[in-house]
């Protein structure tokens, strides 16, 4: 440990564990090769390495020990790979330059502080497999904008997402709330949307405390849901408002210029209605029906090509007057003023998630409106929010 100016080294295939402090404050080095056979990384094994850029984890390892890259300022990405079953406390906190991580589904517990403190992850993925998430795990992770609990998590403790204050969404997969500890959302300053399983809204208000009961929506489908360009979701008619309307859907495609015409996130669209995520002539737009006059458009000048891979939330809003769009909080477009002052609908439609409407309230048109990627929420509320 503390060797200032060694800039890199090959470990031999002949060790087999990291010891404790091995490399810590090493801040000369920049990269780092691990041969298979090593089973553990131990404690501190590379704190302080400001350097190291990037690391391949091999897939012999096991675990990793308590601060082992902590404040690895310089760490922009690491794959953890699904041998390893632990994962110490603070093992990743202050890793200011990582910007994304995978935890395989071999991890059961996000440790105490594990990503305490990352200020550049702007999203993770947390897999099914983990049941349990320590105390201030993910505290002031500043850039993370949004994250979805699976329903395998039983447990958050205390601090968990604190001082997050770039998160803007939080999606909990489970009917019945996780064992919520103190603070877990304290200082989450940006947060305007927790979205929860319908009919399990009163729980959370419960689970989290009333203040957060403005906050808190009943997600319309099970989330996050894969749609593979065949499936989708039909929610009927029962949230077909005429005098406003929010439409809200976060969605995942891993490259956006694969999103094709035809496709829709969510549509009524038929003769009336309105659609999120429509494209015509390569331009994304937005449609609503004023009732007795026609369709308005919403044009953001935008393709979906220019979106960046990954997570993006797409809304809609109508206040009696004008159809607003909004990608990612922002407003990307208004329409011409309504007429009527209230949305029409075809009396035979239903609305779809991951389709286009056709006319009927069972069944979408063909395979080609149908959404590749995922979603994590639809809302839709009688109000403008």
């Amino acid at each position: 440990s503390g060797c200032t100016g060694l800039t890199s080294i090959t470990i031999p295939s002949s060790v087999k564990s990291i010891g404790n402090w091995a490399f810590s404050g090493c801040t000369g080095l920049t990269s780092i090769t691990i041969p298979e056979g090593v089973t553990s990384i131990g404690g501190s094994a590379f704190s302080g390495c400001t350097g190291l850029t990037s690391i391949t984890i091999p897939s012999s390892v096991k675990s990793i020990g308590y601060s082992a890259f902590c404040d690895c300022t310089n760490l922009t990405s690491i794959t953890i790979p699904s041998s390893v079953t632990g994962i110490g406390e603070y093992a990743f906190s202050g890793c200011t330059g990582l910007t994304s991580i995978t935890i395989p589904n071999s991890i059961t517990s996000i440790s105490n502080g594990a990503f305490y403190g990352c200020t550049s992850l702007t999203s993770i993925t947390i897999p099914s497999s983990v049941t349990s998430m320590g105390y201030s795990a993910f505290k002031n992770c500043t850039g993370l904008i949004s994250i979805i609990i699976p329903s395998s998590v039983t447990s958050m403790r205390h601090s968990a997402f604190s001082y997050c204050t770039g998160l803007t969404s939080i999606t909990f997969s489970s009917t019945t709330p996780p064992t919520i500890g103190k603070d877990v959302l304290e200082y989450c300053t940006a947060l305007k949307t927790i979205y929860v399983p319908t009919g399990s809204k009163d729980a959370y208000i419960t689970a989290l405390g009333s203040g957060f009961a403005s906050k808190i929506y009943e997600n319309l489908i099970s989330a996050p849901r894969s749609f593979d360009g065949t499936e989708y979701v039909n929610l009927g008619r029962d949230y077909m408002y005429q005098d406003k309307i929010t439409v809200e859907v976060r969605a995942y495609m891993d490259d956006w210029s694969k999103y094709t015409s035809g496709m829709r996130l969510i549509s009524c669209t038929d003769s009336g209605g309105w659609n999120v995520g429509d494209l015509t002539g390569g331009e994304m737009h937005f449609s609503c029906y004023d009732s007795g006059n026609g369709y308005k458009n919403v044009y953001p000048n935008l393709t979906f090509a220019d979106l960046s891979a990954g997570w993006h939330t797409f809304k809609i809003t109508f206040d009696g007057e004008y159809l607003r769009a909004y990608i990612d909080g922002q407003l990307v477009g208004t329409s011409a003023k309504y007429v009527s002052g209230k949305i029409g609908y075809n009396a035979s439609n239903a609305i779809f998630v991951g389709a286009e409407a056709a006319g009927n309230s069972s069944t979408p048109e063909g395979t080609s409106g149908h959404f590749k990627g995922k979603i994590a929420y639809v809302r839709i509320e009688n109000n403008v929010s």
